[in-house]
C-alpha cells in the first residue's frame, strides 16, 4: 500500500527502496514488486546492502527484473 500511495501522490519521481539489514525478501514481496514494475509500470529501484541477499537475488535472476542495485 505504501508503494501505491507514494506513486499516486507523486508519479513524476521513481521510487527507491533501500534494504539495508535484511538477508531475505519474502516471495510475496517479490511478487508485489514484480507486479508494480512490470504490470503497473511503476519505476522502482531496490538498493540492497547485504551481500547474501544480493547474491540470492542474482541467483534467482531478479537483478534486472527488479532493477536491483548493490548498495554500499
Amino acid at each position: 500500500m505504501a508503494i501505491e500511495n507514494a506513486w499516486n501522490s507523486n508519479s513524476d519521481n521513481s521510487i527507491e527502496i533501500h534494504i539495508k539489514d535484511s538477508f531475505i525478501v519474502t516471495s510475496s514481496v517479490i511478487g508485489f514488486l514484480i507486479k508494480f514494475i512490470k504490470k503497473d509500470k511503476i519505476p522502482i529501484t531496490l538498493y540492497i546492502t547485504n551481500d547474501e541477499l544480493y547474491e540470492m537475488m542474482d541467483d534467482m535472476n531478479l537483478i534486472q527484473a527488479l532493477n536491483i542495485k548493490k548498495a554500499i
